[in-house]
């Protein structure tokens, strides 16, 4: 069975292989009451200085600063609303720490 984003993206591989190098950060998390990532595509995971195994066993409310926990609340609850947004901008946390 294959690892990383191959197993858990579209069953189309053409499909799967262009969101994975899309230009832009993709991201998915669960539905938790904690959400955990369950996808970042290349861009994302360069952004978040991440390997796809650490990314997608990362509370998504540690790649925010304390302080914009607010923002992400909100953003968040336009994504429950809307099902996705694609017009997010933000700092965000990296896997090490930096603000990204």
């Amino acid at each position: 069975m294959p690892s990383g984003p191959d197993a858990r993206c579209c069953r189309v591989p053409s499909a799967r292989a262009a969101l994975f190098e899309a230009p832009f950060a993709l991201v998915a998390h669960d539905t938790q009451p904690d959400p955990v990532f369950r996808y970042g595509n290349r861009q994302a995971l360069a952004l978040f200085e991440s390997t796809f195994e650490a990314f997608t066993a990362l509370p998504s409310r540690l790649s925010a600063e304390p302080a914009n926990q607010e923002e992400r609340a909100a953003l968040l609850e336009r994504v429950t609303r809307q099902g996705f947004v694609d017009d997010y901008r933000g700092i965000r946390i990296t896997r090490k720490g930096r603000p990204s």
